[in-house]
């Protein structure tokens, strides 16, 4: 995570006239007053997140004029409600643009930086707690790390300052979010955003009570057909909690998603998912896929999959092993599999909580050539035989790579 930097106030430019009138109204209501309970919070203002047919893409920004009025500095609190009241102005009046919505959120982060941090904490989770909530017109985008870019709504925007500016305090409002149960008013963007914090929250692996919260949501992710069925960005973004969590028993409903009737997107996006769950190298995941049935329905699929896996492990050479020689699976597939193996190139960009390991290069040297060496073994394997055309070919392939 990049930590928070603070930055000097500037002001804003442009036209505001109908958001400092809708100001004055709010202003009424920044007495300090005790935040609700989350379980108790008043129903939301939400938002309609807008359908994203690729992961991680950047939100376009519009060139038309920026804001020409000033935003007063008045600390978290009144910020908040500053920022509320003028994007809930333009979107009623028609006008906003992403220049505007940058503009004012710019603004809010300055002065959510400068205050006082215990302040500022506390400010962010009372709003987010009451619910309220305005649409920004921007995309959920990321940049390397994690952090947001661009946040469509306030909330996530908030969310996201609460994960960079205190995780400890993030991670203890994911989890009161996380334990409430889904609802039609739930945002699959604030759900990925706190899968997010909470694990930025913990400086090791997750504590026993926070994998099964974390585990949970991710599996419910998974399962919510009407998310998958109009996916928004933050949604999408969110299967990268499945690939954090690790967990073998993700690979079933991830496997159904690629089979079922769901978005291209979402997809795509469990694809993504799977492919990483491979790469992470668990044999345990590596053991699902190979006896996972709905895999079965796209063979070449799981041949890929598979040829991640790291012979090296006895556990994993003993699954491969299990599956070249298992007469339920095609021969098609089989050397679809040895053509592949080993399998290292994979897809990269930015990812919400997990971090690319690269291997360095004798690295992958080095396990290239034992893998080179288990090959010439399955290639002269009797149960084998009728693959050792395709396994021939496949050695010389890595012994001319590795020369």
């Amino acid at each position: 995570m990049k930590p928070a930097t603070s930055r000097r106030l500037r002001p804003l430019t442009g036209s505001l006239l109908i958001a400092l009138a809708a100001l004055l109204g709010w202003l009424a209501f920044s007495k300090k007053s005790d935040p609700p309970s989350l379980a108790q919070k008043a129903p939301p203002v939400r938002y309609a997140p807008a359908s994203s047919p690729a992961l991680s893409s950047p939100s376009a920004t519009s060139p038309k004029p920026a804001l020409a009025a000033t935003l007063p500095s008045a600390g978290a609190r009144a910020a908040l409600l500053h920022t509320l009241a003028a994007l809930r102005a333009l979107q009623g009046a028609g006008t906003i643009t992403d220049t505007q919505a940058r503009e004012l959120l710019d603004h809010l982060r300055a002065e959510l930086a400068a205050g006082n941090l215990a302040v500022t904490v506390a400010a962010i989770v009372e709003f987010l707690v009451g619910g309220e909530d305005a649409a920004t017109s921007l995309a959920f985008a990321m940049e390397d790390g994690g952090a947001l870019s661009a946040a469509p709504s306030l909330r996530t925007f908030l969310l996201d300052q609460l994960g960079q500016l205190d995780p400890v305090a993030a991670a203890g409002f994911s989890r009161e979010f996380l334990a409430l149960p889904l609802s039609p008013a739930t945002i699959p963007d604030e759900s990925s955003l706190c899968l997010r914090n909470l694990a930025w929250g913990s400086p090791g692996p997750l504590a026993a009570a926070d994998r099964i919260l974390f585990d949970a949501r991710a599996t419910a992710l998974l399962q919510n057909t009407d998310w998958a069925a109009r996916p928004s960005a933050g949604f999408l973004e969110g299967f990268d909690a499945v690939v954090f969590s690790g967990n073998p028993a993700l690979v079933a409903p991830l496997a159904r998603i690629m089979n079922g009737a769901a978005a291209a997107s979402t997809r795509h996006a469990a694809h993504i998912a799977m492919d990483r769950l491979a790469l992470a190298g668990d044999s345990a995941v590596i053991a699902a896929i190979a006896t996972e049935p709905s895999l079965s329905e796209q063979p070449g699929l799981r041949a890929g999959l598979l040829a991640r896996a790291d012979v090296t492990n006895a556990a994993q050479r003993a699954i491969i092993e299990t599956y070249l020689r298992d007469p339920s699976v095609g021969e098609t597939e089989k050397k679809t599999f040895i053509a592949a193996f080993p399998l290292r190139s994979f897809t990269d960009g930015p990812r919400l909580i997990t971090q690319p390991k690269d291997q360095e290069g004798a690295d992958l040297i080095t396990s290239d050539r034992a893998s080179l060496v288990v090959m010439r073994e399955w290639a002269t394997d009797h149960s084998l035989s009728p693959l050792h055309p395709s396994l021939t070919a496949t050695i010389i392939r890595l012994q001319s790579m590795l020369r």
